[in-house]
């Protein structure tokens, strides 16, 4: 018996979204979650501007976490946002449909 197509490619999904508002200086705490993924992806990566988010040194305190389960969730932590910390944050699972949140930094 065949219902057609019923697999649906893993989301990942970034609450509240799709917009996050956060006072000058304060941290900003993200998560993403894919849910519904059969598999784990191998890793979450996050982009700022369209570059990716790295945790270098470049900016002090700047970290990323990934904890694999049922809801995988990466986390993305800045401790003193700055405006420049303003605009579009995508999160993407290796392999599955990324998520995006418009952060605007207030005065």
């Amino acid at each position: 018996m065949v219902f057609g197509n019923l697999s649906t490619e893993p989301q990942a999904v970034i609450p509240p979204g799709p917009e996050l508002y956060v006072d000058l200086g304060s941290p900003l705490n993200m998560s993403c979650l894919v849910p519904d993924s059969p598999v784990p992806p191998e890793n979450i990566f996050w982009y700022h501007k369209d570059k990716m988010v790295s945790y270098d040194g470049s900016r002090q305190g700047i970290s990323i976490n990934m904890e694999k389960g049922p809801i995988t969730t990466s986390n993305l932590f800045i401790p003193e946002v700055t405006k420049q910390d303003s605009g579009i944050y995508v999160c993407a699972p290796q392999g599955m449909k990324e998520a995006a949140v418009l952060v605007t930094v207030l005065n």
